[in-house]
């Protein structure tokens, strides 16, 4: 198959061979006596695509992609229901990918091989016993999929399919999303949840509008009124509560449903803090174009949708930093792929700009401080540090944590996520956020395996919050200071302030002031694959790839004394994945008066 775009004429028809059942003949897009589509484009607007495609060469790369994803949906045949422990998630996301990817290719190309792969699709997942609404997220993400497959190919679609999507739409989801035993889940939250089954529901409801406009009415006043809550927690600066993991998750669906909703002549919900909140992503990811992966997310980056709906809501094309390096690459599956490309046709693409700031800080739920460099080079240095509280939403016991970046490697880690299923399927209550629970027992998601401070040998508080007290802009160096000491046992006082210098060099500062003697220990987790050597007592050096960084403590009042370890480990249990190098300075804080631990991470050429 010719990847270029194939527009047809008006009178172009085709029928489909093989399909065993027949579709409608009229290829005619523009107009469409049906009404659709209405969700993301209008009839005629594959002539806009078409042209940005073919005047860009990322947008063909991102269209190829879009292809290959249809292509491959083709080879795999329709979906089968399969529970994954608790989700049908899994499912879900597959057919999202299938049916939009399907939808674009054929609506472009109007090759018979998408229309035909779309229908069995559809036939497939509208026959499932049901959406799987105990997992809400699972009915929300298949409601898009086939709200978007009904809606983008109604003209060619066999009358008994479309009558199939139409109750599965409306028994499925619109019915369950109004039952409150289902969406009690998402309903007026402040995550992703909310903005996921929202933007789900939202779609459903919109494609089938005019044949249940009373329940599509109700669900649209519902999903309006809900996600505003989760947009409210995009305040006061653009952070993203849950980390920059699910902001790509939540964001890009909430954006999902703002894009349809002002396409339809709505008013979209647009908070301040939802204007801002490009920046908190473009500023999360590290020179060697990682995420900082703090929460339940990995460290990946992936060809992000909001960033170009938000470069053409601020008409600043520099938020598509990262996004204009990924293409060309080997672009990752992604089930919103098309929208890429109904987003960019209004944009200006060239000349994509270097960022304006090497910092950014944003306080609400979970307060963070990024700073650079440089924006050139993957050898930039690159520091991240966040506050918070360990039991809100996909949050661990890292308040006061860090990554740290330089030369090319990223010294201190942070592990993200484990893998939910194997979690639970182990029986751990990976969703007990309660100070004694077995979720605080991973490795990765207490206190004593983050970049962070450890007191007592003990867990942090669950219910203790950090936040900003302070920022530093010097003449060398930014940085900022984290109140901690809501997150500790028996002490009056604990701050961290970390700083990035225009060197490269990075330092910590940790003041302590303790009710009763007690034991401090910073540490720093790195790659497993890195090497160290303790030089003296207050001294560290470690290796990785080439390249060196040094690290060193230095204590006031005098006299404290300051022992350094260094040692790999792995975790023990089969359903943990976390292994890697732990550097810890330990020393026996006195009580009552203030400790000071300043540690240097210095870059070694």
């Amino acid at each position: 198959m010719k990847l270029r775009n194939i527009m047809l004429s008006v009178t172009a028809a085709v029928m489909l061979v093989g399909c065993g059942k027949d579709v409608g003949n009229d290829h005619d897009p523009t107009p469409s006596k049906s009404g659709h589509p209405v969700l993301l484009i209008s009839s005629g607007d594959e002539t806009l695509i078409e042209r940005m495609v073919d005047s860009n060469a990322k947008m063909k790369l991102v269209q190829r992609k879009v292809y290959a994803q249809a292509n491959a949906a083709v080879k795999s045949g329709p979906s089968s229901y399969m529970l994954n422990g608790k989700r049908l998630l899994d499912v879900s996301r597959k057919s999202l990918q299938n049916l939009f990817s399907l939808s674009y290719a054929y609506r472009m190309s109007k090759g018979e091989q998408y229309l035909k792969a779309a229908v069995a699709e559809l036939d497939a997942v509208c026959a499932f016993p049901d959406w799987h609404p105990s997992h809400y997220l699972d009915v929300a993400e298949l409601c898009m999929g086939v709200a978007i497959a009904y809606d983008w190919l109604y003209d060619w679609l066999p009358a008994d399919t479309r009558a199939a999507a139409e109750k599965a739409i409306e028994e499925y989801a619109l019915k369950t999303g109004l039952n409150t035993n289902f969406s009690k889940s998402f309903l007026n939250s402040s995550g992703n949840w909310n903005q996921v089954c929202s933007a789900g529901l939202f779609y459903g409801a919109m494609a089938i509008k005019d044949k249940s406009p009373e329940l599509s009415r109700r669900v649209l006043e519902m999903c309006r009124s809900s996600i505003r809550a989760a947009v409210d927690a995009y305040g006061p600066d653009g952070a993203y509560a849950e980390g920059p993991g699910y902001w790509s998750y939540g964001t890009d669906f909430n954006i999902m449903l703002a894009y349809a909703d002002k396409k339809m002549g709505g008013t979209p919900y647009i908070s301040e803090g939802f204007r801002k909140t490009p920046y908190y992503f473009l500023h999360s990811v590290a020179p060697s174009g990682r995420k900082y992966n703090y929460s339940d997310c990995d460290d990946s980056v992936n060809l992000d949708i909001a960033q170009f709906y938000f470069s053409g809501l601020t008409g600043d094309n520099s938020l598509l930093w990262w996004d204009w390096k990924k293409i060309g690459e080997n672009m990752s599956d992604n089930r919103l792929l098309p929208a890429v490309l109904v987003f960019a046709k209004d944009l200006s693409l060239e000349n994509v700009k270097v960022p304006a700031d090497r910092y950014w800080t944003g306080g609400g739920k979970t307060p963070v401080y990024f700073t650079r460099t440089s924006w050139n080079g993957a050898d930039a240095s690159y520091m991240g540090i966040k506050g918070g509280r360990a039991q809100d939403s996909h949050s661990h016991m890292d308040a006061g944590s860090f990554i740290f970046e330089a030369d090319g490697v990223r010294w201190g880690i942070d592990y993200g996520n484990e893998n939910y299923t194997n979690v639970e399927n182990a029986g751990v209550s990976l969703w007990d956020m309660t100070q004694g629970s077995a979720r605080w027992n991973l490795l990765a998601y207490n206190n004593k395996q983050h970049n962070s401070i450890t007191l007592g040998g003990k867990n942090m508080l669950v219910s203790g919050f950090a936040g900003i007290s302070g920022l530093i802009d010097g003449d060398g160096e930014n940085g900022a200071t984290f109140d901690l000491t809501r997150c500790y046992d028996g002490v009056s006082m604990v701050t961290r302030t970390a700083t990035l210098a225009d060197d490269g060099t990075m330092t910590t500062v940790d003041r302590i002031v303790a009710y009763e003697e007690t034991e401090y220990r910073w540490t720093m987790i790195s790659d497993i694959n890195t090497t160290s050597e303790i030089q003296s007592a207050s001294s560290v050096l470690l290796s990785r790839n080439g390249k060196r960084l040094l690290l060193t403590v230095s204590v006031e009042p005098s006299g404290i004394t300051v022992s350094p370890a260094s040692a790999s480990f792995a975790a023990s249990n089969s359903y943990e994945s976390v292994k890697g190098l732990r550097t810890t300075f330990n020393a026996s804080v006195p009580s009552g008066s203030e400790t000071k631990f300043t540690v240097t991470l210095k870059p070694v050429k």
